[in-house]
């Protein structure tokens, strides 16, 4: 019983981790106050968007899981780097 609690947590963990660089740049600011709740779902979306992605250019889900964490550390560090607010280009004007 005790190891689906600490799966369930860091399965948590992991879509915050996941969400939050992607979330952190290209969320906009009206958005922002709601992160908390959306960093998950950004993770998920990530997650699934990159999976496919990945297994249509053959690369196997174990070996992907690295690509999808790089790029999800690298949104992080980008947003620790470059303190970058926001990088959401106005669509319309």
């Amino acid at each position: 019983m005790a190891e689906i609690f600490i799966l369930l947590i860091n399965l948590i963990i992991i879509l915050y981790f996941v969400g939050y660089g992607f979330s952190s740049i290209f969320l906009p600011e009206k958005l922002r106050k709601d992160a908390f709740f959306i960093i998950p779902w950004l993770g998920v979306v990530l997650i699934t968007f990159l999976s496919v992605a990945l297994t249509m250019a053959r690369i196997p889900i174990s070996q992907g899981k690295y690509i999808i964490f790089g790029i999800s550390f690298s949104f992080g560090y980008l947003k620790v780097l470059f303190h970058c607010e926001n990088l959401v280009l106005p669509l319309v004007s």
